[in-house]
């Protein structure tokens, strides 16, 4: 078995001097890649929801301000003026902390209403849709497997991410 370790990640693999246990040794560098990568594939940020209302996971937001810890955000609809920052890991309540992903695969989604590879925008009333009849709003993601667990591609394309971010920090 290996009994060596990577430095960041500590990932196993086999010393010179380890038995040879090709099965062994590539299961266990598959169930350490199973625990690592998920946090690998997302660049999220800590948010505060301040609207009236839980956001579901999944859903577009937009930065309202900045409390000195969190990024304050509220839903965002098609109509929504401000920048829009991603979408939300997981539901969050009304006046409580949560992650935003601003780029990268969000897991777990119900995808099921898509096709893959379906483009995804923020729809009139707030959510996704893939609808382009004039009431959608910015595009924001990309559908990867259309599943009840779907997975999809967060990446905000004609908003400025990162400019609304920086506004919501100041």
């Amino acid at each position: 078995m290996a009994t060596g370790r990577s430095t960041n990640y500590n990932l196993p693999f086999p010393l010179a001097v380890d038995a040879v246990n090709v099965h062994g040794d590539i299961k266990s560098l598959t169930e350490r890649l199973d625990a690592v990568l998920p946090q690998a594939s997302y660049v999220d940020i800590p948010v505060k929801n301040v609207s009236s209302e839980t956001i579901p996971a999944g859903f577009p937001v937009t930065v309202t301000g900045h409390d000195g810890t969190n990024v304050l955000v509220a839903k965002a609809t098609a109509s929504t003026n401000t920048s829009i920052i991603g979408l939300t890991r997981t539901e969050i309540a009304i006046s409580a902390t949560g992650v935003v992903v601003v780029a990268g695969v969000i897991n777990g989604i119900n995808t099921t209403a898509y096709s893959p590879g379906a483009t995804l925008y923020v729809a009139q009333n707030g959510g996704l849709t893939a609808n382009v009849d004039g009431n959608q709003g910015t595009a924001i993601a990309t559908v990867i497997n259309p599943a009840v667990n779907g997975a999809i591609i967060v990446g905000s394309k004609s908003n400025a991410t990162w400019g609304s971010l920086k506004a919501g920090l100041s």
